[in-house]
């Protein structure tokens, strides 16, 4: 019967991820189970594809199709699991739609045509043999509330290679339930005490992106230069090492600037705690973003316009080569702290986010060979590694356009911006830190200062965010605070996550 037939090569489209569970089983118990649930949703399949209604068959014919392109955009995508905490982070930079249709097209395409054979399959009128409406939806809602309770136990993991009709609608109910469940706070005000006096400087945050601190030579002595490791006039620098992340994921590591938190609290934060902002205006700080990655008035990194209007001034580069934004930056900062206001200045910084072969200018390539350029001067981040092989040279280029784009969105970067003596800072410190996971049992306290092992991703590609990982995974960051009272300016550059 062709209505059997195409949920059958729907299914098999993702044969690879089935043959893989079964290979990687580790008991006959589990693979029992494996196996059952997935015999279970099949047949839930089966049994709507069966209704005789056919407004409830069309119905669960687009909802089961649209779950399986999504699904599957995801997993060819980042050649691993939709879990819970992942199915989070989409729908939190679902802001960046517009930019993963743009870099995943072609897979996403082939989604689509796996997803229009089950919509086929199960929205053509069946022929012969018909399920009354009281089993043919109960079947596949029970399959569901199955999937949905294995889910539940297991933390939003366990999904892997199950038909992946499902698992988008199970992470689904389950994120609309803890909604429910979780009773709404409304944030709280600033609670820090602090002098009763104003503050007599600026305070700036710069957030730098996917800059490994094993590469800087504040860090390492073969590192790329950054600007910070030499000894200069009226500043006093200072490197506190390697720091931990609170999460994986970029965007929550930067909502988690704004509104502080640890790994325990940062959900709470999120929803409650009062923002970065907040405790700006309440010191009497103008506040003031300058935002290197987006263009267009876009907000990402989970900025609500709520948050948004926290913020006095907005400042973006629209039309700017990527490798220009981060000296604009420089130039628009400088001017800020020299403009006799009292400001909160937080900055997200264009860093060396992937692509990085068109984030330095031709002329200041140090190290050699490099990928070509020319192909994406206007892209600040992407995960489209067409062109890129990943073979031992294409690595050895690769590695080459990273350290120039540290020498120059960061060390350049900082030459620029510290030659503009107006700041009124006879004294200061920098701090860098570079922020990582330890795996090794070690905590952020007792984890010597050296380069952080290499964190190999199967085909190098984020499962949080679809970004892809090229070899040099942490964050950094970078600070100048004053160590008196009577310097002009403060100076904090924290990192942001590296997917």
């Amino acid at each position: 019967m062709l209505k059997v037939f195409l949920i059958i090569a729907y299914l098999l489209c993702d044969y690879e991820s089935v043959a893989e569970r079964f290979s990687s089983a580790p008991g006959a118990a589990l693979l029992f189970v494996f196996a059952a649930l997935y015999a279970m949703l099949a047949v839930g399949l089966l049994a709507s594809a069966f209704i005789g209604r056919h407004s409830v068959r069309i119905a669960l014919a687009a909802l089961f199709a649209a779950a399986s392109h999504f699904q599957l955009s995801f997993e060819w995508t980042t050649a691993g699991p939709m879990t819970y905490q992942s199915f989070v982070n989409l729908y939190n930079a679902a802001g960046q739609i517009d930019h993963a249709v743009a870099q995943h097209s072609a897979t996403m395409a082939r989604a689509m045509g796996a997803a229009l054979l089950l919509f086929l399959g199960v929205a053509l009128p069946p022929r012969r043999w018909r399920v009354p409406l009281r089993w043919g939806v109960p079947v596949p809602l029970l399959a569901l509330c199955a999937l949905a309770t294995l889910l539940f136990v297991r933390g939003g993991e366990g999904s892997r290679a199950l038909p992946p009709a499902y698992p988008s609608i199970a992470f689904a109910g389950l994120m609309a339930g803890e909604a429910i469940a979780s009773v709404p706070k409304p944030r709280a005000a600033p609670a820090l005490p602090r002098p009763d006096a104003p503050l007599a400087q600026d305070i700036v945050l710069i957030v730098d992106e996917s800059i490994a601190g094993n590469y800087l030579d504040i860090d390492n002595p073969s590192g790329v230069r950054s600007g910070l490791a030499e000894e200069r006039a009226g500043l006093r620098i200072t490197n506190f090492g390697y720091a931990a992340a609170i999460h994986k994921c970029s965007a929550n590591s930067n909502a988690v600037l704004r509104f502080g938190g640890t790994p325990d609290t940062y959900r709470e934060a999120l929803a409650s705690w009062p923002s970065i902002w907040s405790y700006a205006k309440a010191a009497g700080l103008r506040t003031v973003y300058i935002d290197g990655q987006s263009n267009g008035g876009h907000l990402q990194n989970m900025m609500t316009a709520k948050e948004r209007r926290e913020i006095a001034e907005f400042v973006q580069f629209d039309g700017v080569p990527a490798a220009d934004r981060d000296m604009r930056i420089a130039q628009v900062l400088a001017a800020h702290v020299n403009n006799g206001l009292r400001e909160f200045i937080y900055v997200n910084k264009v860093g060396a986010h992937f692509p990085i072969a068109d984030k330095f200018p031709a002329g200041k390539a140090r190290y050699r060979p490099i990928l070509p350029q020319g192909g994406g001067t206007l892209l600040s981040w992407t995960s489209n590694r067409a062109g890129f092989g990943g073979t031992p040279g294409e690595w050895v280029r690769y590695r080459n356009s990273y350290r120039n784009t540290v020498d120059w969105n960061v060390g350049t970067f900082f030459d620029r911006l510290l030659a503009r003596r107006g700041w009124g800072m006879p004294r200061s410190s920098i701090r860098p830190t570079m922020g990582r996971t330890c795996t090794n049992g070690a905590t952020p306290e007792t984890t010597p200062i050296a380069a952080p092992k290499m964190q190999r991703r199967k085909r190098g590609w984020c499962r949080s965010c679809l970004s892809e990982s090229p070899g040099h995974p942490g964050w950094t960051g970078h600070a100048i605070w004053p160590p008196t009272a009577t310097g002009r300016a403060r100076f904090a550059s924290f990192p942001r996550c590296w997917c």
